[in-house]
């Protein structure tokens, strides 16, 4: 079961790696050879981190403590988020330009 939602994740973000490579190379003359890991490691969380972020600015909308509160439970995994991209980008050899 892990394991093939693995798979599954690692086609998704290598797909999408593959009809977005062009346009990096055009534009940030790299290509980062981490990325699918980086994907792996945080692909899953970025639908419920677009709920949470939508709840909070409706919720801002309506009433401020609420969408503070909301903005509290999108913290954590937003921290996680930031500090998998920081780490992935230190690696050695992370990515090669020219």
């Amino acid at each position: 079961m892990l394991w093939q939602l693995i798979k599954d994740n690692l086609r998704l973000t290598l797909a999408a790696q593959v009809f977005t490579i062009p346009l990096i190379f055009w534009y940030f003359h790299r290509l980062s050879l981490i990325s699918p890991i980086a994907n792996l490691l945080i692909g899953w969380m970025i639908a419920p981190l677009t709920v949470l972020g939508l709840g909070t600015a409706v919720a801002g909308l309506i009433f401020l403590p609420l969408a503070q509160l909301l903005a509290w439970f999108a913290w954590v995994p937003l921290q996680y988020l930031i500090t998998v991209v920081e780490w992935t980008s230190r690696v050695p050899g992370a990515s090669v330009g020219w």
